[in-house]
């Protein structure tokens, strides 16, 4: 690919040697567009959440019993197919693409 031309979003801990090196975080508003909800979460190497975890006691608030609930679903058939695409996340990728 040509240096100046876009390659589009790439995730970095799916590069070469980067899982082991990269903490990503999200959020159920930002991927699901259902930002009262105020529910995140990280995925990375198990050593680096285990710090992580020490210390989010300290640093959030409590999301309801009800709420965590429905995210573990919505985060279940988001990787169903969805709207013709093979998932949620397919689906979102190309309205993205499509709106640019």
């Amino acid at each position: 690919a040509d240096a100046d031309s876009p390659v589009g979003h790439v995730h970095f801990a799916s590069l070469p040697a980067m899982w082991d090196r990269t903490v990503t975080v999200s959020s159920a508003g930002k991927t699901f567009g259902i930002t009262g909800w105020q529910i995140g979460w990280a995925v990375g190497p198990a050593a680096w959440l285990d710090g992580i975890q020490r210390y989010m006691p300290n640093l959030q608030f409590c999301a309801p019993t009800l709420m965590q609930l429905a995210l573990g679903r919505v985060l279940d058939v988001a990787s169903r197919p969805f709207g013709g695409a093979p998932s949620y996340y397919a689906w979102l990728r190309g309205e993205y693409r499509r709106r640019r």
